[in-house]
């Protein structure tokens, strides 16, 4: 007969068939990707299992030979995946990263099958190879070589990292995960066992019979009755990663040294790097144009609040939350920052306060605008029957000056109504070239101001109220001039667009004729940007501050945008609708800056 069983093959046909059970029911709960790592180590049992009942099975000698060789495929590769299941199992590193440490742990592995195969060649896995009866049965007897050594360093390093792993978990864990890591501590410790009494033949009448495979068939078991008791599997890894993975903030967790260890996919997207290139490097490094921000929070632990960082030449808003990394034993392992974007929030508040802001000094300016313009009324009147009644020279001189302050007067008491006013704009299909060249040629023909146009050929039209948007560009134009007393430049360019739906502006989708005014002059102070078009603001020692608050009101008006922006110079970005034509649909040239703007 080729092969025999008897009694004491029964362990290992035991450790055959709870590895086959164990493997089948991974199987059913591979659809988490730290079961397969279960499911692949019970294969290399179970084929473990298999050819070792095979090789002690058998009487031929060839057959004994090969089935002790083919045997060492199990051998070699069930501690791989008895640590990749640890370090899934407890979360210890990302499904990425552990994915990537996969082949690399496979290595060592698979040349010592290389090895093993050619055996006879070299003699450096077996320096001796033994026939021994016992019995009724045969077994083969080998001395080892010093390849067969070094693969027994590495398997019992990689059991022992994830004892490491697992004993840490213990002693740090949380009480609930506790039954559950003895019993995988126990799992692991029996195979290391049996190797360790089967190497140095310390299993008495039984020496010869390998009995390694059956306690990992036993840690098998072990692992399918944590999973399926304890059903821990179900939360730590997804508390680990999958939940990380979804989390639609920012995570970044720091090192003692500021270091990133770990990164979810929302910072990779923000920052625009792989998380490869992220984790490892410190954290100044992350983005060299938010360094400076960045360098104020490097050693701070513990705090909430709102930032401001530059996102591909963006400002965008953030809340930030800083929280310590503690352990029970040490003060502090590093930090854990998350950013949450919240600059549409900030821009809608913003946008809600300038709204109320409006109503209620429109509602202010109404009412004083028409208290005032009755007393300039009865002012005007006695003044005119002063002026003639009057004969005296210097008096006249006096009612002169006071003539010339009931203009103005006159003049702010008409800002204030146009303020107050909430008239339906009569729109029209205007030219913007034709308005901004004709206001420039009034305004600033006769001062030392250049005026350089730089407007596309094919400019729309714009659908606007004439009048109104003219005060506008006027108002612009009266501003450049004024910041640039000595002379200087302004620029006026104008583009075609198409603005999308959920753009920052918060206007209709639709085209737009977008124009830039940019002077040379000194430009806005960052700290009073945000301030420049509310009513009664100004940095003039003459200004009323109701021009720019008026040229908002009115572009708001015309379904339009308007804001400002600080550079070498002052420049105010105006955005009004296109005309379309009745049934005709405008199209953007592939040259217009829509794409560049589109999300503005």
């Amino acid at each position: 007969m080729e092969f025999h069983l008897s009694l004491p093959q029964l362990p290992i046909l035991l450790s055959f068939i709870v590895s086959f059970t164990v493997f089948i029911v991974s199987l059913l709960k591979s659809d988490r990707y730290y079961a397969v790592f279960l499911l692949l180590l019970m294969l290399a049992i179970f084929e473990w299992s298999g050819a070792y009942l095979l090789e002690i099975s058998a009487r031929a000698f060839p057959l004994i030979v090969f089935f002790s060789k083919l045997k060492y495929f199990g051998i070699a590769f069930a501690p791989v995946f008895f640590l990749l299941f640890t370090m899934s199992f407890t979360g210890t590193m990302p499904k990425q990263r552990l994915l990537r440490l996969l082949p690399l742990l496979l290595i060592i592995p698979a040349l010592n099958q290389f090895v093993v195969w050619i055996e006879p060649l070299h003699h450096f896995f077996f320096s001796d190879v033994r026939i021994i009866p016992v019995e009724n049965m045969v077994f083969i007897q080998h001395d080892y070589g010093p390849v067969f050594w070094f693969h027994t360093i590495y398997s019992y390093g990689l059991l022992l990292t994830g004892a490491f792993i697992l004993i840490r978990m213990l002693v740090s864990g949380e009480e609930k995960m506790t039954g559950s890591v003895v019993l995988l501590i126990v799992a692991l410790f029996v195979p290391l066992l049996g190797n360790v009494l089967h190497l140095f033949r310390l299993t008495g009448p039984m020496q010869f019979i390998d009995l390694t495979p059956v306690s990992f068939s036993f840690s098998g078991a072990l692992f399918l009755y944590v999973i399926l008791r304890y059903r821990v599997v179900d939360f730590v890894p997804i508390t680990h990663q999958l939940i990380l993975d979804n989390l639609r903030e920012v995570i970044l967790v720091l090192d003692h040294e500021n270091r990133i260890i770990e990164v979810n996919p929302a910072a990779s997207y923000l920052f625009r790097q792989n998380q490869e290139d992220i984790l490892g490097h410190p954290i100044l490094d992350l983005s060299l144009s938010n360094r400076e921000i960045i360098s104020g929070f490097k050693d701070i632990y513990d705090i909430e609040c709102e930032t401001e960082l530059y996102i591909r030449g963006e400002q965008r808003s953030f809340e930030l939350s800083i929280v310590p990394i503690q352990d029970r034993r040490l003060p502090s392992l590093g930090r854990v920052v998350v950013l949450r974007d919240i600059t549409e929030r900030k821009i809608a508040e913003l946008q809600a306060t300038r709204s109320e802001r409006m109503e209620s000094l429109e509602l202010l300016a109404g009412g004083v605008s028409h208290d005032f313009n009755n007393l300039l009324s009865a002012i005007v009147g006695n003044l005119s029957l002063a002026v003639l009644e009057n004969r005296d020279p210097l008096i006249a001189e006096y009612l002169k000056q006071i003539e010339s302050a009931l203009d103005q007067a006159r003049d702010l008491t008409r800002q204030l109504n146009n303020l107050s006013r909430k008239s339906c704009p009569e729109a029209e299909a205007v030219s913007l070239k034709s308005m901004v060249e004709q206001a420039a040629g009034i305004f600033l023909g006769d001062s030392q101001i250049e005026a350089r146009m730089e407007m596309t050929d094919d400019l729309w039209n714009i659908f606007v109220d004439p009048a109104q948007i003219t005060q506008v560009v006027n108002n612009l134009l009266v501003n450049a001039l004024q910041a640039m007393p000595e002379g200087g430049r302004i620029i006026v360019k104008a583009e075609n667009i198409r603005l999308s739906s959920g753009n920052k502006l918060s206007l209709n989708p639709g085209t737009y004729v977008h124009a830039c005014f940019t002077d040379t002059g000194p430009g806005i102070p960052v700290d009073k940007l945000p301030h420049i078009f509310d009513p009664y603001y100004t940095t003039k020692k003459d200004g009323s501050g109701l021009g720019l608050a008026m040229a908002q009101a009115i572009v708001l008006n015309n379904q339009g945008a308007i804001y400002a922006e600080s550079g070498p110079g002052g420049c105010f970005h105006l955005y009004l609708p296109a005309f379309t034509e009745p049934g005709h649909d405008q199209q953007v040239p592939p040259s217009a800056g829509s794409s560049r703007r589109s999300d503005a």
